[in-house]
């Protein structure tokens, strides 16, 4: 069933990514739906995988996004996100993002003992194009909750103006999800 899911999903989303272009890099960047694969890791509980769905979108700069996720493997892996962020264009091709993130990461540990992360964070990013087909950004995460700081990374690599590979990196004090998915940027 998840396989099937998982297929008809990628079919669609590149299916759809045959109609209308982008007008501008940046919002290419923050409007998408997106579908994929990721892995859980929580510190106290080990890993496991998950299909996720999320989307971005803007309105004038401001960013609303999230993510929700299912379980692929036996550990019980679930993520969910939501943030609010606002990003001012620096250059053609380059963006200064900051943001508001509340994200919960559950995973069932091996004795059965599920393990929930619950975190707030805010973040200061930085986008650039580094070419026509493909995008980089690199976050400050900043946890409300404890002390400390995280980097993540993402990365684009469009196929064609709407649909992109992204491979995400996404770090907290006590947890972490790495990712990669298709996004869909339907811009006319």
């Amino acid at each position: 069933m998840i396989k099937r899911t998982v297929l008809i999903t990628l079919l669609l989303t590149t299916t759809l990514s045959i109609a209308a272009s982008p007008s501008t890099q940046s919002e290419r960047s923050y409007n998408y739906l997106e579908s994929g694969l990721g892995v859980a890791n929580v510190n106290t509980a080990g890993s496991g995988m998950y299909l996720g769905l999320g989307g971005s979108g803007t309105f004038n700069n401001f960013i609303i996004s999230g993510q929700f996720s299912t379980d692929l493997d036996s550990q019980d892996a679930s993520v969910s996100r939501m943030g609010l962020g606002y990003y001012w264009s620096l250059t053609n091709s380059s963006d200064l993002v900051v943001g508001y993130r509340t994200s919960k990461i559950s995973l069932k540990a091996v004795n059965g003992t599920v393990t929930t992360v619950k975190e707030g964070s805010i973040s200061l990013g930085f986008s650039n194009y580094v070419n026509d087909n493909s995008s980089l950004m690199a976050m400050l995460v900043i946890p409300l909750s404890v002390s400390g700081a995280n980097f993540g990374l993402s990365g684009n690599y469009w196929l064609n103006k709407t649909t992109a590979i992204n491979l995400s990196y996404d770090p907290s004090n006590t947890a972490s999800t790495t990712s990669i998915t298709l996004r869909y940027s339907p811009q006319n």
